[in-house]
């Protein structure tokens, strides 16, 4: 989880993304309420 100060930084996270970090693809989006690990899915990614 992660806390910005600006919404500008974090809406440049969001859509500037996917990101890599040391090889790994990390792909971020905005908080839910209801997110549950265990029941966490991908519906879509992007393929390049």
């Amino acid at each position: 989880m992660v806390k910005f100060d600006h919404a500008a930084d974090k809406e440049k996270v969001i859509i500037g993304g996917p990101w890599l970090i040391f090889d790994h693809c990390l792909a971020v989006s905005h908080w839910s309420p209801e997110f549950a690990s265990p029941n966490a899915k991908v519906e879509r990614t992007i393929v390049w």
